[in-house]
């Protein structure tokens, strides 16, 4: 009997641990220019719109903010993707690009926060969050990617830097969801941050709180036997 309640306590704590952690599903999404548009150094900077069309084969409508994570690709807005969306966390390789770690996709996770939560976001401080964000996992972000003259001016790049030494300095993570194309020769990935900034902490005590009471509860059934 003693072994089936601890098997439970032993339960909770793995799913304790597993909550945040990542599963896949695939979703069609097409990517459009958000709303109002922002050129920077001709490129447009995040956040975008997804369209979602269908979620592992099944027919969805629903569209979100998306934020674009990497520089040097290219998508063609309108066209429709298939993305393997995974939560909370992101592929370890991308591509040419950089090795990702769970670190870079935290970062980027706190910089989209603030890219999509802030209101009256200005234009500088829209385009610093995106470069920070490309910067985290391009350190070739701040170039031209057929050139080698920088692409932004001292202005946003310095914007980008307070950023990201800003993100740096932060323990929270919001949860988010990031969208990987199948095909990933001639997309990007996407990210969205979807729940606000402490949320994914208050839950992670309220699941240690609970597991904490099942710990004590048995230890006194224990006691009494």
């Amino acid at each position: 009997m003693m072994k089936s309640r601890w098997s439970k306590a032993l339960l909770v704590a793995l799913l304790c641990m597993t909550a945040p952690m990542a599963f896949a599903d695939t979703v069609n999404m097409s990517i459009s220019i958000g709303s109002p548009s922002l050129v920077q150094h001709s490129v447009y900077v995040s956040p975008y719109v997804g369209n979602i069309t269908a979620i592992n084969d099944v027919p969805q409508s629903a569209t979100l903010a998306v934020i674009c994570l990497d520089y040097r690709l290219t998508t063609s807005t309108g066209t429709p993707y298939v993305y393997n969306r995974t939560f909370d966390s992101g592929p370890q390789n991308y591509g040419a690009i950089q090795p990702a770690t769970q670190v870079m996709y935290d970062l980027a996770a706190r910089l989209g926060h603030r890219l999509l939560y802030t209101p009256n976001l200005s234009n500088l401080d829209r385009a610093g969050y995106s470069w920070a964000i490309w910067r985290v996992f391009d350190t070739t972000a701040y170039m031209r990617p057929s050139s080698s003259s920088l692409a932004i001016d001292s202005n946003i790049r310095n914007r980008a830097e307070e950023f990201l030494a800003w993100a740096g300095s932060q323990t929270w993570t919001p949860n988010f969801q990031v969208f990987t194309p199948i095909d990933r020769t001639n997309s990007q990935r996407m990210m969205t941050v979807s729940v606000p900034e402490g949320s994914a902490a208050g839950m992670l005590g309220i699941c240690l709180f609970g597991l904490f009471g099942l710990v004590l509860t048995l230890r006194r059934r224990a006691e009494q036997q």
